[in-house]
C-alpha cells in the first residue's frame, strides 16, 4: 500500500473517495455468487439445439416450443439455453431539504467549516457505486429531491470517477448532478442489492426493496446533530420532522433529553429496516473511513447469513 493511500485511509468520511474500497478477507465469501454484487442471473434464451431441451411446463413462453418436434410426436418440447448477466444495484441518495444541513446560519453560530449531509450522502453513494461497478454490477443511482426524482446510470467505474471529480471542483453542487441525470424511470427491475443513504427524516426507508437479495440503510447524520453543545440554551428550536414542536435549548440539553430522543428515533429506524429484511449502520462526516469500510464489510457478511 502506498504512503499516499495510507494517508487517505486514515481520514474521515468528509474526505471519502471512490477509491476507498473494502478488502475481502473471507475466502468463502469471496468465492460466493454474492461477491459484493457480482451476482449472476440466469437468463433463458430460445435455442435450436437438442441438448438444450426439456418438457413444456405451464407458463413457458410459446416462442421456446419446438413446433416441428410437436408435429412429429405430439409432445411439447422446450428448447432453451441460459445466458448469464450481472445483477443490478439500486442506490437511493437522499438530497431532500433536511440533507442540506448544516446551513450557513448554523455554521456561523458554530464557527466551524464543515460539509453538509448532502455531500456526505453523495460521497458514500459514489463510493458504493464504484465498488459494485468494479465487481461487475449494473448501477442505477436514484437522486431523491423534494419535488422530483432523477436517476444516473453508470456503466463503468471511470464514469463514477469523472462525476466525482466534477463534484469536488464544484463543492458538490446540485446543478452538476442535474446535468448528468435524467427523470426517474418507473422500471420493474428487481435489484440484487439496494442501498438507501439518508438521514431518515423523509420516510426514505420505505423504499427498501423486499425483492432484492440484500438491502442496506446507511443512516447519514451530522456530528452537530449528535453533539449539541453549540445550542443556545435561551433560544427556541422547532423540531419540524420528529415531534413537531418547539423546545428551548436548555430543555434539549437537560438530562440528555435530546440525546435520548435521538437514540430512540434511530433505534426505531433500525428496527424497521430489520423488519423489512435489511441491514443498518449509522455514519456521520467525522466517522473514520476505516470504520465505515469495516461496517460496510460487516453488514454484507450479515446479509449473506
Amino acid at each position: 500500500m502506498s504512503k499516499i493511500y495510507q494517508k487517505k485511509i486514515s481520514t474521515n468520511l468528509s474526505d471519502l473517495h471512490p477509491y476507498h474500497q473494502i478488502k475481502l478477507s473471507n475466502n468463502g465469501f469471496k468465492k460466493s455468487d454474492y461477491f459484493y454484487g457480482n451476482f449472476i442471473q440466469s437468463i433463458k434464451v430460445p435455442s435450436k439445439f437438442p441438448d438444450h431441451s426439456r418438457s413444456y411446463n405451464k407458463g413457458d413462453p410459446l416462442n421456446m416450443i419446438d413446433w416441428r418436434a410437436f408435429a412429429r410426436n405430439d409432445n411439447l418440447i422446450i428448447r432453451e439455453r441460459h445466458e448469464e448477466t450481472n445483477g443490478t444495484t439500486f442506490i437511493y441518495c437522499d438530497l431532500n431539504s433536511s440533507m442540506n444541513w448544516p446551513d450557513n446560519d448554523t455554521l456561523q453560530i458554530i464557527k466551524k467549516k464543515n460539509i453538509k449531509k448532502s455531500e456526505l450522502a453523495l460521497r458514500v453513494s459514489l463510493n458504493v457505486a464504484f465498488l459494485h461497478l468494479k465487481a461487475g454490477n449494473n448501477i442505477e443511482l436514484y437522486l431523491l429531491f423534494d419535488n422530483e426524482q432523477k436517476s444516473c446510470k453508470f456503466s463503468s467505474p471511470t464514469e463514477v470517477l469523472t462525476l466525482f471529480k466534477i463534484l469536488t471542483s464544484k463543492d458538490f453542487s446540485y446543478k452538476e448532478i442535474f446535468r448528468t441525470s435524467r427523470k426517474k424511470n418507473n422500471l420493474n427491475k428487481k435489484p440484487i442489492f439496494s442501498y438507501i443513504i439518508s438521514d431518515g427524516l423523509n420516510n426514505i426507508s420505505s423504499k427498501i426493496h423486499r425483492e432484492s437479495k440484500k438491502s442496506f440503510f446507511i443512516h447519514t447524520l451530522h456530528s452537530f446533530e449528535k453533539n449539541i453543545e453549540w445550542l443556545n440554551e435561551k433560544k427556541s428550536y422547532f423540531d419540524s420532522f420528529i415531534e413537531k414542536k418547539e423546545l428551548l435549548g436548555s430543555t434539549l440539553r437537560r438530562n440528555n433529553y435530546y440525546n435520548n430522543k435521538l437514540k430512540e428515533w434511530s433505534n426505531n429506524i433500525k428496527k424497521n429496516v430489520f423488519i423489512k429484511g435489511g441491514q443498518y449502520f449509522q455514519i456521520q462526516e467525522d466517522t473514520s473511513i476505516n470504520i465505515y469500510l469495516k461496517k460496510l464489510n460487516t453488514v454484507h457478511k450479515n446479509a449473506k447469513k
